[in-house]
């Protein structure tokens, strides 16, 4: 967690140096461990799910995830993105070939905004 916050307070710094505006990514469990970074950041900018845990995922960690970043920003949370994508697509096929990544719809998501090499999805409301 250490070695994520440093890197994460010389990114912001970076940000505010030029002024930039962006999407964070991070998973519940670290934001509950840097709550007061997260909030401070989310000051700035967009805060979205990277799932709950990083090394495990469960189906129902990307609600959990949701929840728990809603709970400590205090605002909605409408983006998810992460490897977590790969593991609810394997779980719902039996067999899958992609010749090309570019957008994923999955039951209960929508993806509207996010293009290109990491694909993204939208929590429904």
């Amino acid at each position: 967690m250490a070695v994520s916050t440093r890197g994460l307070r010389l990114l912001a710094q970076r940000f505010d140096a030029v002024g930039a505006r962006t999407t964070l990514f991070t998973t519940a469990n670290y934001a509950l461990h840097e709550p007061e970074l997260i909030r401070q950041l989310a000051e700035k900018h967009e805060i979205a799910s990277h799932g709950y845990f990083h090394t495990t995922f469960e189906p129902a960690d990307l609600l959990k995830s949701r929840l728990a970043l809603e709970a400590l920003l205090k605002r909605p949370v409408t983006v998810f993105v992460g490897h977590e994508w790969v593991m609810l697509i394997r779980m719902m096929c039996t067999r899958l070939v992609i010749s090309t990544i570019r957008r994923y719809t999955l039951p209960g998501f929508r993806d509207d905004t996010i293009t290109g090499a990491s694909p993204g999805i939208r929590f429904r409301r």
